[in-house]
């Protein structure tokens, strides 16, 4: 590829030479030096001037001073000196050959000179070469992995790290040293915004620049959004990469849609005895590890259970006098369950909050994802409703009447599941009753399937309009695929 120059032809991406085109400390002036005091747009010039000509040197120095040498001396594998210095050369040759040259020709030797500004447009520049800051993207999203390797190296290879305080004492770098220079390009990139929005109030309408940097400026942001956007996405796939190297038995986690959004220390509950667990949340998967203390692996962490978001269920669960601040996860197909307890009130509300959003999200995808079949079953059970009713002078469909006696239907559930009296200790009188004013109904066991019992409960419901109708319990229990017993046992009802 090559980049663009201000003459409209291209310039080849790799430079020949990285001296800047003008020492960042020459001047903004002409050399009879400025009649006049700057007026505030000029003043955003020359701050615009100024700056690009310090970040080309920088540019300079990183390849100068750290690159070539580093190279050239073989210090670091080829592999890492890629990874350290990424596409650095073609962003030197992007803001020297392109914006610093032609911001020189536009502004400098022009700031307060005569009785009035000179019409200075930088606009069109910008408008130019607003696409072409996308070049910056690559690099943008490795600054955390640069980071990382950066340390490595100074903690393992003492060669490279002699080199760099070499580096350091040469008086180009001004005492700073490779990390403070590797950070300049993102800076620089999102610099440019600022610097055009303050052009822009400091231009009239009526200037010739004012229409190019109007549109410059919405352009400029949305490339610098998108390379932050780029960067953050990045970020977040590679700590999805350091997750799964340094755990035993996650298989692959890196996904193009996987985002990683928390972790942290809870406790995970086995018969009333405690283990500290990390929980790890991404947007389409939980995960529980513990710490290893050995092994052969030599890695950090081991797989202890892992629930994809469309299985997971949450239940906040009440403070016992053993486990406080909890909250239990389970898998609704396989039934898998983890009870999880947070440090604080605060953290498990946060958890909690968190999983739930999560689980939401995926409840109505599925939802909008299903809608369509979802419809055309209700009106296959519709067609077959009426064919059932075409059989005979009795309606199977019950009368808008008879739809509270959808609480002895729980009732009717309840039993087919527990095989147990629905009136211990009544008389036949006393169960008619019970029955009647639909207000006495046995207690739903613990060790029911959550689903049924919270299907049985709706049922019970007080508020009569608030219940389900027969239809809603029937595609429930389809749903449900519940374990009822199959088998009949001889039981008493009362």
């Amino acid at each position: 590829g090559a980049v663009p120059t201000g003459d409209g032809s291209a310039s080849p991406v790799r430079a020949k030479s990285y001296e800047p085109i003008r020492a960042s400390g020459s001047a903004l002036f002409p050399s009879g030096g400025h009649k006049r005091p700057l007026t505030e747009r000029e003043k955003v010039l020359a701050e615009l001037l100024h700056t690009e000509r310090g970040y080309v040197e920088d540019l300079s120095i990183l390849i100068d001073i750290f690159f070539q040498p580093c190279k050239s001396r073989q210090l670091v594998k080829d592999q890492d000196l890629t990874s350290l210095f990424n596409n650095l050369e073609i962003l030197y040759e992007l803001n020297s050959k392109s914006i610093l040259r032609d911001l020189e020709d536009r502004i400098a030797d022009k700031l307060g000179c005569g009785d009035e500004e000179a019409e200075i447009l930088v606009g069109d520049i910008f408008l130019r070469l607003s696409d072409y800051f996308k070049l910056y993207t690559h690099y943008c999203i490795n600054i955390e992995a640069q980071n990382k390797l950066l340390h490595r190296l100074q903690d393992t290879n003492e060669e490279f790290n002699e080199f760099l305080k070499e580096c350091k004492r040469n008086p180009r770098c001004r005492q700073l040293e490779l990390v403070d220079f590797l950070v300049k390009p993102m800076q620089r990139l999102c610099k440019y915004p600022l610097l055009l929005k303050e052009l822009l109030a400091q231009t009239s309408e009526e200037h010739a620049d004012y229409g190019s940097l109007a549109a410059a400026k919405p352009k400029v942001q949305g490339v610098v959004k998108y390379v932050n956007e780029r960067k953050r996405v990045g970020e977040n796939q590679q700590y999805i990469i350091d997750i799964q190297h340094s755990m035993d038995g996650c298989g692959r986690l890196l996904e193009a849609s996987r985002r990683f959004m928390r972790e942290g220390l809870l406790l995970l509950w086995d018969n009333k005895q405690s283990h500290k667990r990390i929980l790890y949340l991404f947007n389409d998967l939980i995960m529980i590890a513990k710490r290893n203390t050995g092994g052969s692996s030599g890695k950090q962490f081991s797989l202890v259970g892992k629930l994809p978001m469309k299985q997971v269920k949450i239940v906040d669960v009440a403070d016992s006098t053993d486990i406080k601040n909890s909250f239990e996860l389970t898998h609704k197909d396989t039934g898998t369950r983890f009870i999880l307890s947070a440090d604080s009130l605060v953290g498990k509300q946060e958890w909690v909050r968190d999983i739930k959003r999560i689980v939401k999200e995926y409840q109505k995808a599925e939802y909008e994802a299903n809608k369509d079949r979802l419809v055309r079953e209700a009106a296959e059970r519709d067609r077959k409703r009426a064919a059932f009713k075409s059989l005979s002078q009795r309606s199977a469909e019950p009368t808008s009447e008879q739809n509270g006696d959808v609480w002895t239907l729980g009732l009717v559930l309840w039993h087919m599941y527990t095989q147990q009296p629905l009136f211990p200790g009544m008389n036949p009188a006393q169960a008619a009753i019970a029955l009647m004013t639909r207000t006495f109904h046995p207690d739903i066991p613990e060790d029911m399937p959550a689903e049924l019992a919270e299907l049985i409960a709706d049922c019970w419901l007080e508020r009569e309009d608030a219940r389900p109708t027969f239809a809603m319990v029937y595609d429930q229990i389809r749903m449900l695929d519940l374990p009822f017993p199959t088998e009949h046992m001889n039981v008493r009802y009362f």
